[in-house]
């Protein structure tokens, strides 16, 4: 029975361990440089119009459901995903560009006012 549950962890850790991978794997095919103002991804992408950056602009090119998916367990805390709060009491997420900023380096919003103190992705500002 112990045997079983050990098994079942280690399944469990290294089917995490391989979703966090892949995801990394794609930003880095797609050449996301992760601590750049989306200005500056998107221009090299050739695909930027600053006329409306709003969440319906994302996610008309990024699925909601593979921007969930990527950050499960966020920062190796089970059941954290800063992309899907927990409801209840908690503030439901701002809009895509609370974080992402357009013209400025990405911002953890998680982190402000001492609400969380997650990790800060490569090239992130912490809030002030």
């Amino acid at each position: 029975m112990v045997k079983m549950r050990i098994r079942g962890a280690r399944l469990w850790l290294g089917t995490v361990a391989l979703v966090g991978l892949l995801a990394l794997l794609a930003l880095a095919a797609c050449g996301v440089p992760t601590g750049q103002p989306l200005s500056v991804i998107h221009e090299q992408a050739g695909s930027w119009e600053a006329t409306d950056v709003s969440d319906n602009t994302c996610l008309g090119c990024h699925d909601r459901t593979n921007i969930v998916d990527s950050t499960q367990n966020y920062d190796g805390q089970a059941d954290v995903n800063i992309h899907e709060p927990p409801g209840g009491d908690h503030p439901a997420p701002g809009s895509c560009v609370s974080c992402h900023r357009a013209e400025e380096p990405p911002i953890m919003t998680c982190n402000q006012a001492g609400c969380h103190t997650y990790t800060l992705p490569q090239d992130w500002s912490a809030p002030e």
